[in-house]
This record gives C-alpha cells, sequence and structure tokens, in this order.
C-alpha cells in the first residue's frame, strides 16, 4: 500500500506502527523490521531463505550500504554526508568500498551468492548496487578493482534479468 507523508504521520501518531515499513499480517498483527519482512516475502516467494541470506540482507539493511539511499536521493547526502569530496561523503565512499569488496568475496564465482539460483537477501544486495552505480560507478571501480566490479556488474545483470524483476523495471 503506498500512502502519503501525511498518512504514514497519522497511523505513526495512532500507534499503527513505530516506523516503516511494515505489513499488516491477516490476523491484524503487525510485521516491522526490513530484514523481518523480506524473509518473509521470500519464503512466500520460494526463495532460498538460510544464515547466509540473514546476514546479506542485515549487511545490506546496515550502515555504510543502505545509507548509499540517501546519499543518492538527497542533495545533502543525508546526515551531511554531501557529495565526494565532503569529509562525511568520503568517509562513507570509504566503508562503503570495504562492504562491496565483501560482497566481492561472499559472490565468488557463483551466479548469485545463494548459487544458481537467488535468495531472499540478494534482493537487496541488488539495490545496494543500483545505488552504488549511480552514484559513482567509475570511482567505485577505481577502489573495488574491474575483476571484482565485473562479478558484482554481472551478478547485478543477472538479477535485473530474472522473470518479474525484469518486468518491473
Amino acid at each position: 500500500e503506498l500512502i502519503s507523508f501525511d498518512e504514514w504521520g497519522k497511523r505513526k501518531a495512532a500507534g499503527v506502527a513505530p516506523f516503516l515499513p511494515y505489513i499488516t499480517q491477516p490476523n491484524g498483527k503487525i510485521m516491522l523490521d526490513t530484514c523481518v519482512i523480506m524473509k518473509h516475502i521470500g519464503k512466500l516467494g520460494g526463495m532460498k531463505v538460510d544464515r547466509q541470506q540473514d546476514e546479506l540482507c542485515k549487511i545490506a539493511n546496515d550502515a555504510p550500504m543502505q545509507t548509499a539511499d540517501p546519499v543518492f536521493n538527497l542533495p545533502d547526502g543525508g546526515g551531511g554526508r554531501g557529495k565526494a569530496g565532503d569529509a562525511g561523503y568520503d568517509e562513507w565512499f570509504d566503508a562503503t568500498v570495504e562492504v562491496a569488496k565483501l560482497y566481492v568475496a561472499k559472490l565468488g564465482d557463483q551466479p548469485f551468492f545463494a548459487g544458481e539460483t537467488p535468495g531472499y537477501g540478494e534482493c537487496f544486495v541488488w539495490h545496494n548496487l543500483d545505488n552504488l552505480f549511480d552514484i559513482d560507478k567509475k570511482a567505485f571501480t577505481e577502489k573495488i578493482g574491474e575483476e571484482g566490479m565485473a562479478k558484482l556488474t554481472a551478478f547485478y545483470d543477472r538479477f535485473a534479468a530474472l522473470d518479474g524483476v525484469k518486468e518491473y523495471l
């Protein structure tokens, strides 16, 4: 359900949920937390759900990777991170490079982190990469290395070509 900021404010004030996203389950209970919700949807969709995917989802939803959203979408980068050359941005960029290198190591030579087919946490990794590529793919490539970036790009392209994802995009 797409809601406006005004509607979100009303629901938050009414105690529906302290933050977004949330799911109202058929029994009326509220399910909170992005990773919990993603795991639930992944199970419903028949995706691989295991500790590796839990870890990927947590990494993708934590700083510095999750903060790629405000860096990409907000004029000040969210929280004063600014843009390249600003102290806050450069600190964020360096930390993000290290996590991207971790993604390269975890992916290895597999098509997906989970092997031949993706697991639920990979959706968030794909989203992280989508932001990083739009922020400054060239600069990330320089720090991660051509080979590592080629692996991440190949994963990104394979994920984008999945049935359902390609239609959405």
